[in-house]
């Protein structure tokens, strides 16, 4: 009797730290690889098919795109400069 199937498992691909859009601060992330394995009498043998990718924030446990790890918090100037194109458009006098 032969038993065979598949097995899904999460690969830890990097860590390090990003911008968390859930706490608006950098925390540390781990970035995840899930994979789906051929199994022979429930060991894994070799990989089938890769099913994803995400990145888990370590604070608040909350699960993302990879794309999140490019994303560059603004630097003062910007941030400034945001909130002055802000008020102007809320109709704010020029003089305030």
């Amino acid at each position: 009797m032969i038993i065979y199937g598949t097995k899904v498992r999460e690969k830890e691909i990097a860590t390090g730290q990003f911008n968390c859009p859930n706490c608006k601060t950098a925390r540390s992330y781990k970035h995840k690889r899930i994979v789906k394995y051929f199994s022979l009498f429930f060991i894994p043998l070799f990989k089938i098919k890769d099913l994803g990718e995400y990145v888990e924030c370590q604070e608040c446990h909350n699960q993302y795109k990879p794309g999140v790890l490019s994303y560059q918090e603004p630097s003062p100037a910007i941030k400034m400069m945001l909130a002055i194109k802000n008020d102007l458009d809320s109709g704010l006098p020029l003089h305030m």
